[in-house]
């Protein structure tokens, strides 16, 4: 709450109250990332009211999913969505500098979308949101694609090399006779 000093001809000076407004900021970009990869999310607040007062909400806005949820001075990871448990979870160092920004580990493609950090206290609530974009797959899975595709041809290869081997000695020592 900010004090104004009311000033008013032939009265008495008193201060009046006005409340200050909560602000949330987030990333005005959208985050790209890679299936398998670990995506952060910004929210930030700023608020003269102390954290544990505020309740903070991450969600999933196709779907209306709850992903996170702070509330009463702790995260409460016994809320989440089943897709989002044990996957998306607060900075806790973080929060008491009013720092509400999501980890969610391990990205899926079904992750891609609009999230919504919405911040409430009993006087006031404001949100922001952020975007999660796909990308294709991730070097290390391409990495494993191609691993898999060599252990493929050495499979199939190998049969014929050793084939040819056999009959290139089988003929060699045919012909030296």
């Amino acid at each position: 709450i900010v004090s104004l000093l009311l000033m008013l001809p032939g009265c008495v000076n008193l201060p009046a109250l006005v409340p200050e407004r909560l602000v949330v900021t987030g990333a005005d970009e959208p985050v790209y990332a890679h299936a398998g990869a670990d995506v952060t999310l910004s929210c930030t607040v700023g608020t003269h009211v102390s954290v544990t007062e505020l309740q903070v909400t991450w969600i999933k806005t196709d779907g209306d999913i709850l992903v996170l949820l702070y509330a009463d001075g702790k995260s409460r990871p016994g809320t989440q969505h089943k897709n989002y448990a044990g996957r998306a979870e607060f900075f806790a160092a973080e929060i008491p500098k009013g720092d509400f920004s999501m980890r969610l580990r391990e990205f899926r493609t079904e992750d891609e979308g609009e999230f919504m950090c919405e911040v409430q206290t009993d006087a006031d609530s404001a949100s922001t949101t952020a975007r999660i974009v796909a990308l294709g797959e991730s070097l290390e899975g391409l990495y494993s694609s191609l691993y898999r595709l060599n252990l493929g041809l050495c499979i199939a290869v190998t049969p014929v090399v050793l084939l040819t081997g056999i009959f290139s000695i089988w003929h060699f020592i045919k012909e030296s006779k």
